[in-house]
């Protein structure tokens, strides 16, 4: 799909999804294997559970709710919420902050903004890689 318009609210149960928009909001709910997005608009809100998602943003937004497999976010605007319990988030930013919350197993953050604040409770290991400016803030808790 490609659309310049308002919203697009789409729910699959299939294979794959891409879309690409430069309006103001999209919605995707998958259980399906992997959704592509590119985004220069607003906000974007998907709910996966499912294999993989690839998120590209440039603006202002993106909450990413995941307990699949992989994460990939790059993201040069403002801030990114990632809620995990699978396997691996890697995130690339150059933005103002970062959330995540993990129990899964590993997280690799690459920053070059403000700060960033992980939570978590399980796995292996936390890396922050390449941060500029302020500070990183980690929290680890066993289960």
């Amino acid at each position: 799909m490609e659309r310049c318009g308002d919203n697009v609210q789409m729910e699959r149960c299939g294979d794959n999804v891409e879309v690409e928009r430069c309006g103001d909001n999209v919605e995707v709910e998958r259980c399906g294997d992997s959704v592509q997005m590119e985004r220069c608009g607003d906000s974007v809100q998907m709910e996966r559970c499912g294999d993989n998602v690839e998120v590209e943003r440039c603006g202002d937004n993106v909450e990413v709710e995941r307990c699949g497999d992989s994460v990939e976010v790059e993201r040069c605007g403002d801030n990114v919420e990632v809620e995990r319990c699978g396997d691996s988030v890697q995130m690339e930013r150059c933005g103002d902050n970062v959330e995540v919350e993990r129990c899964g197993d590993n997280v690799e953050v690459e920053r070059c903004g403000d700060s960033v604040q992980m939570e978590r409770c399980g796995g292996d290991s936390v890396q922050e890689v390449a941060w500029v400016r302020s500070s990183v803030e980690v929290e680890g808790m066993e289960r």
